[in-house]
């Protein structure tokens, strides 16, 4: 399944099953690619870094112009810090929320910014 074509909850977790996890890690019928360790095309290399999805929480774009051809609606400064609770529900007080569920930008996780 395209990740483009992705268009309900469990079909998100079905492609992060078998496509995602097909494409970052590596293995041969029943063990790792260890004999590929160090290199970049063997998908667990620490020199490229483990791959992990973060979800980005915001609005739409209001911004977005008539004219340009094609506009992604996100912008980061609106993007959705608030902690939530199981189920993203609001939680008034951080320290109720459980880890998963609290923002985290893209500095705290040592990671970067990509729309694809």
């Amino acid at each position: 399944m395209p990740f483009l074509g992705i268009n309900r909850t469990a079909h998100f977790w079905i492609w992060a099953q078998t496509d995602l996890t097909n494409g970052i890690l590596a293995s041969f019928p029943d063990r790792p690619a260890y004999n590929l360790r160090g290199y970049f095309n063997d998908k667990a290399s620490r020199s490229v870094g483990i791959g992990h999805i973060r979800q980005i929480r915001s609005s739409k774009y209001k911004n977005c112009s008539n004219s340009l051809k094609k506009c992604i609606d996100f912008d980061s400064p609106e993007e959705t810090i608030l902690a939530y609770s199981n189920g993203w529900k609001d939680v008034i007080d951080v320290s109720e929320a459980e880890y998963p569920y609290i923002y985290q930008s893209a500095k705290e996780l040592d990671g970067n910014f990509f729309l694809f």
